[in-house]
């Protein structure tokens, strides 16, 4: 019994020596394979990074907009227009619809159709006379004409010219003034005959 009890006492340290190392065996081979798995999970687990959708780089801006203008909406007028008669003894007049969108294009649209004649009722005192250009400011309205030689008038005849001009614009209401000039120069007469007022004024027209 005695003897049974002293080998019993000489192996329990051998015993539990061996279960010591055995237990740190796999305490350490746990530790590793933890390790292991934390840097292969690190690797694996990383983010991928997004790509984001790309910026127009205006912002809130980008969605501003301005609308389109909106054009001024055409209009139309009944205008009377002045010529001569066929044997230019008297003046007569026609009507004739104008399309404009500004006062200063209804003189112009204006100023186009007193050139034309309407064969053998009407004959355009204006119709050899290049117009460079129409104006209207402040109530005056510019015209720059260029003259042919061979088509000037006699007297009676710028007579005439001057006043279906006269008539034809002083029709309008927010037109107060003419200005005439001759290749961009102010001159005394057109072809040489009537004195021109610098400007017309309604207080000339007869």
């Amino acid at each position: 019994m005695g003897i049974r009890n002293n080998g019993l006492h000489r192996l329990l340290p051998t015993v539990l020596l061996a279960l010591a190392i055995a237990g740190c065996g796999a305490v350490q081979k746990n530790d590793v394979s933890l390790s292991e798995n934390v840097q292969a999970g690190a690797v694996t687990s990383m983010p991928t990074a997004t790509q984001e959708p790309a910026s127009n780089g205006g912002g809130a801006e980008a969605d501003k907009y301005e609308p389109a203008a909106t054009p001024n909406p055409e209009k139309h007028a009944e205008v009377m227009l002045y010529g001569g008669n066929p044997d230019f003894t008297e003046t007569v007049e026609r009507k004739a619809e104008i399309t404009y969108a500004s006062h200063e294009e209804l003189i112009q649209n204006t100023m186009d159709e007193l050139q034309k004649s309407v064969e053998g009722q009407i004959i355009s005192l204006w119709k050899d006379i290049a117009i460079h250009s129409v104006k209207l400011d402040a109530g005056r309205v510019s015209i720059d004409v260029g003259l042919n030689d061979e088509k000037r008038l006699g007297a009676p005849g710028e007579l005439m010219l001057i006043e279906t001009l006269k008539s034809t614009l002083f029709q309008f209401d927010f037109v107060n003034e003419i200005e005439l000039t001759q290749d961009g120069e102010k001159v005394e007469s057109l072809m040489g005959h009537v004195d021109l007022d610098d400007p017309i004024t309604r207080d000339s027209q007869s």
